[in-house]
């Protein structure tokens, strides 16, 4: 499928929550009362700074065809190097509404752009990104540093375009 066509298929509101997990993937996560990743579910380790912690969501469709666009909690603080991992396992932050959803259509999280002693996280989908997604029809990640949206499915990324050209109506 062409990454223009796939790109049109996702939400203006859902794009706009993209564009919002961007910014705030920037922001400290200070006062977060709870986020996922590395495997727990519980107080958050905070960023302090900005740009150490990925965001995200997901969008689906209620019974009644009505939209329920989802973002979650941050993850936690993912100071990158060596061997490590920032793995993150998105919490919406309306867990009532988020229920709601018969048909879930898609999800998004964002890669920081944090770089530390030289290093810096990969943009586009890890091989975990990948392995989870056979879950949802669209899958999303924005890198942060490199301002691009990957496509992704199960068997690796669908195409790459430009954030700014993706957040266009």
């Amino acid at each position: 499928m062409h990454i223009k066509k796939l790109a049109a298929e996702v939400p203006a509101k859902v794009k706009s929550a993209i564009g919002d997990s961007v910014a705030a993937s920037s922001q400290p996560t200070v006062g977060q009362p709870k986020c996922g990743g590395a495997g727990f579910i519980g107080p958050c380790p905070i960023d302090a700074v900005g740009n150490f912690h990925e965001t995200g969501g997901g969008w689906g469709h209620r019974s009644d065809g009505s939209l329920v666009v989802a973002p979650a909690t941050p993850g936690p603080n993912c100071v990158p190097g060596p061997g490590k991992t920032c793995d993150y396992y998105p919490l919406p932050q309306d867990q009532d509404d988020w229920n709601t959803v018969k048909y879930p259509a898609g999800q998004w999280h964002v890669h920081p752009a944090g770089v530390a002693n030289g290093e810096g996280w990969a943009q586009g989908p890890t091989d975990k990104d990948v392995e989870g997604a056979a879950a949802w029809p669209i899958n999303i990640v924005v890198g942060a540093a490199d301002k691009q949206v990957y496509f992704f499915g199960p068997s690796g990324v669908i195409g790459n375009m430009n954030l700014k050209d993706f957040l266009k109506k």
